[in-house]
């Protein structure tokens, strides 16, 4: 599966920015001004400039959930950004795959979809993941940089399950890094938080930084 086989994650670079104020899939070129809340200041990152880079302002059911940056020639997502709500800890059963319809094609429509059974969308695997992409894998699984367990309404988990969100990580990083959030967030009670989650691999290896 070319690029996805080289990004087995060891760990990810995590970007923690907190506030104490409180908090469609459209795909862009900037971020539009519905998405930048997810962004502390609402102001991405610098120093990501590449033409193969799009905004995904991640929409479920008529609303924005979180912002993804998307790199459609790896097709793999750079970072997610969302606010952090505390739930149960539970993931969502029953929720399928879903993916982008306007990375590949002219869409009617501006929000996630379900994968269809049985065949893989026209073009979309040209300009991002599908789920042949992690089929029969053994070496690693699907990692969301925004998981679900860190939303607490249905439609918000929901909205994680699209590969968009999702890159490559071997079963051990996923037990580390929920660890390390855990610990995180044991302290963060009556801030509003926006995560900034982000994987960085160097010599097709990641690094796990905390800021």
């Amino acid at each position: 599966i070319g690029t996805l086989t080289k990004m087995f994650l060891y760990s990810s670079l995590i970007s923690l920015n907190i506030m104490t104020s409180a908090v469609r899939g459209r795909v862009e070129k900037e971020l539009s001004p519905e998405c930048r809340k997810f962004l502390y200041m609402g102001t991405p990152p610098t120093g990501l400039a590449l033409d193969s880079l799009r905004f995904i302002c991640q929409r479920y059911h008529r609303k924005p959930r979180y912002v993804t940056l998307y790199n459609i020639v790896d097709r793999i997502p750079v970072y997610s950004a969302y606010t952090f709500k505390r739930s149960d800890g539970l993931k969502c059963v029953d929720v399928p795959w879903m993916y982008e319809p306007q990375l590949s094609t002219s869409s009617a429509t501006d929000e996630m979809q379900p994968f269809p059974r049985g065949y893989t969308p026209f073009n979309s695997e040209d300009n991002q993941a599908v789920l042949d992409d992690y089929a029969n894998a053994i070496l690693y699984e699907r990692g969301t940089l925004n998981p679900d367990e860190h939303q607490n309404e249905p439609d918000d988990k929901a909205s994680t399950y699209t590969l968009t969100n999702v890159v490559p990580v071997v079963p051990e990083f996923n037990i580390q890094l929920n660890s390390a959030l855990n610990s995180v967030m044991s302290n963060c009670i009556i801030y509003t938080v926006l995560f900034l989650l982000n994987m960085k691999t160097l010599h097709e290896h990641a690094l796990m930084n905390f800021w």
